[in-house]
């Protein structure tokens, strides 16, 4: 047999809850230069190199790189390990004023340090990446703390806006017009950085969501995702598609830190049509896009029986 290496649209992606139940934070997270600071503090080549031994690809939240929908400036904008970049940008936002163990303090006077839970149910080399994540933050003065839970109770607290933020996967997808939910447009519960504004978009009568405000970029997404569904023209649909992912990069809504990671597949000698590097994912095999009728033996008798 031999082993290759196909590409999944497995990441790594932090959720800041812009619109969290903690006033404070809601407001911290909804700055869009929190989030460009807390992007990049992040050295996403480290955690590659040493949570996945560089078998996955350190970006940030646009679409997977083997995508056809690959936006390369959502994926490596505010990508680049800058600590001082980091540092100056919460400074010049107020939030100078540091505890005794170095973490920044809320801009109110009230003598709080600034930090938050980040609810994850992953185990593995994703909590091995999220750990990192979290000292990088504490790097430029951010107290965050990882909260690792059952899948259920995860779920739980998404549905009701429980949590600070999340680290879970969903923005480096291989074809997004094959996911029946998107993390892009707030769509998703369990991959959140929307909070209360994904539950109400979902469901208008959930007691836990909330109206985006007026003139918030998430209406502009919602807009633009309309058009680009019912397009039939695959240009302009895509053009559609990347004035999202233009908002997405600028925005930074939620910090993508690795993405492409490689699914490693094992195949017998003799089984032909299979090459390194094919895209791997449910919504494009199982006889969809990559189907099993493309594959054959080498030698069909030895394999009859």
């Amino acid at each position: 047999y031999r082993v290759l290496k196909w590409i999944t649209q497995l990441d790594d992606t932090f959720y800041p809850n812009h619109d969290c139940r903690d006033p404070r934070l809601a407001e911290f997270f909804q700055k869009r230069d929190v989030r460009i600071a807390m992007s990049v503090a992040m050295d996403r080549q480290t955690i590659v190199d040493l949570a996945y031994d560089g078998l996955a690809v350190a970006k940030n939240g646009g679409p997977a790189i083997v995508s056809p929908e690959h936006h390369e400036k959502s994926s490596f904008q505010y990508a680049e390990y800058d600590p001082d970049k980091a540092n100056e940008l919460l400074d010049a936002l107020g939030y100078t004023e540091r505890g005794a163990e170095g973490y920044r303090l809320w801009d109110d006077g009230s003598g709080d340090t600034i930090s938050f839970i980040i609810d994850m149910w992953f185990t593995g080399s994703a909590q091995d990446a999220a750990g990192m994540a979290v000292q990088y933050l504490a790097d430029v003065g951010l107290k965050a703390s990882l909260n690792i839970m059952q899948s259920t109770l995860y779920n739980e607290r998404a549905n009701s806006n429980q949590h600070d933020a999340q680290w879970e996967y969903g923005t480096s997808k291989l074809n997004n017009f094959f996911v029946p939910e998107h993390v892009y447009v707030a769509e998703v519960r369990g991959r959140n950085c929307f909070g209360g504004w994904t539950l109400w978009n979902l469901n208008r009568d959930d007691p836990n969501g909330h109206e985006p405000p007026e003139g918030h970029f998430l209406w502009t997404l919602w807009e633009l995702w309309e058009k680009a569904k019912v397009e039939v023209d695959d240009k302009q649909r895509l053009a559609y598609f990347h004035q999202m992912m233009d908002i997405w990069a600028d925005e930074v809504p939620a910090i993508g830190i690795t993405g492409d990671k490689v699914g490693p597949i094992i195949c017998k000698n003799g089984f032909m049509n299979m090459g390194e590097g094919f895209p791997f994912a449910n919504n494009i095999h199982h006889d969809v896009l990559l189907g099993s009728p493309t594959f054959f033996w080498d030698d069909p008798a030895a394999h009859s029986g």
